[in-house]
């Protein structure tokens, strides 16, 4: 055979390869007209056993309906799967998370795949799952939903929390102007205008945080008891100035650790408890607005006001998921304070 021969051979082979690939690039001549309707979809073929096949369809999560949509969910295997539909199967994980801690999850939820066959993928990038009806806590088919953030806005009007440091209470927009019969955008406005948790919870404005115990001396004078505060957590230094008045303070870090002081020991004396930022778990259940947040994020935003309470907290007067969750988060400062009170525990076990 001529090299010339052997040359026109191997192009005719070539194109022969290629044809199909020409073809399918012609939107006018593929079988469908709908969302599918790509080069990629049309060389898929229904009869392919090897079982990569479904996990090429092009699915963008807006064809929901769509029998393709069905065939790649039921047959692509498990990693492919939460590979594809990753915001999905964050829901799916945040969902099952807080059913450990006290929702319903329906039995046909339990699976990834069972779920997103229900549900189906998102229409839209950045929604989260959400319950049709805010007043039954279980996750089943016909009883969500995905919604962007406008459409939660609108259903549960929580798009702010608010923690009490007095009774240890978290309040979400709606539930705070049901109670002070205020639209919501009035409770935002008070976030905005700088009003702290506990004023925008009680529906006014004071001055500080509450009143400090105080005492009065030979001259009448009255003063903060820095007395009061228990022994060994300030300095000398530190209960110098915790003992002043707030508006002789002039540094703002100085006026912020004395505030801090003084509304830690007002939850010691009053309540029992000390004042401690909500654990990941317990922001998941104020609801689903918070379904996005994960253990890094939560982590993330402890840590940024975690180094202005810390002085203030007594590690002994926490609840035990407390002291997990800065075991796991500030291991060296709870590791200095089990090495404190070592001491006074052999001592009360000695005597």
């Amino acid at each position: 055979m001529s090299k010339q021969h052997k040359a026109t051979s191997s192009k005719a082979k070539f194109s022969q390869l290629t044809r199909p690939e020409k073809i399918t690039k012609d939107p006018g001549k593929l079988p469908s007209s709908g969302a599918f309707n790509t080069a990629q979809v049309s060389l898929i073929s229904k009869g392919d056993k090897s079982g990569y096949a479904p996990e090429k369809i092009p699915c963008d999560g807006s064809q929901g309906g769509n029998d393709d949509i069905v065939d790649f969910i039921k047959s692509a295997r498990a990693m492919v799967l939460r590979g594809r539909f990753k915001a999905e199967e964050n829901a799916h994980r945040n969902m099952l998370q807080r059913a450990k801690n006290g929702k319903v999850v329906h039995p046909s939820f339990k699976s990834f795949r069972d779920f997103l066959l229900h549900v189906r993928p998102m229409p839209g990038k950045g929604m989260t799952l959400d319950r049709i009806d805010n007043d039954d806590p279980e996750y089943a088919p016909g009883k969500v939903r995905w919604a962007d953030r406008h459409t939660q806005n609108n259903n549960k009007s929580d798009t702010l929390t608010f923690y009490y440091s007095r009774t240890r209470d978290v309040y979400t927009t709606s539930r705070l102007s049901k109670l002070q019969n205020v639209s919501p955008d009035a409770i935002r406005k008070r976030r905005c205008q700088g009003w702290t948790d506990d004023e925008i919870i009680e529906g006014k404005r004071t001055s500080s945080v509450p009143k400090p115990h105080v005492t009065k001396g030979a001259t009448g004078a009255v003063g903060p008891a820095s007395s009061k505060f228990p022994a060994g957590l300030y300095t000398p230094a530190q209960l110098a100035l915790l003992s002043r008045s707030e508006k002789q303070l002039t540094s703002a870090s100085d006026i912020m650790f004395h505030r801090d002081a003084h509304y830690q020991q007002w939850e010691r004396s009053t309540n029992g408890t000390e004042h401690m930022l909500p654990t990941y778990e317990e922001f998941l259940e104020l609801g689903e607005e918070f379904a996005v947040m994960t253990p890094e994020s939560h982590k993330r935003g402890f840590l940024s006001r975690w180094g202005n309470l810390r002085p203030h907290v007594i590690y002994g007067n926490l609840l035990p998921h407390q002291k997990a969750m800065l075991a796991e988060y500030d291991p060296a400062w709870v590791a200095c304070q089990e090495a404190k009170a070592r001491p006074e525990q052999e001592l009360k076990d000695h005597i």
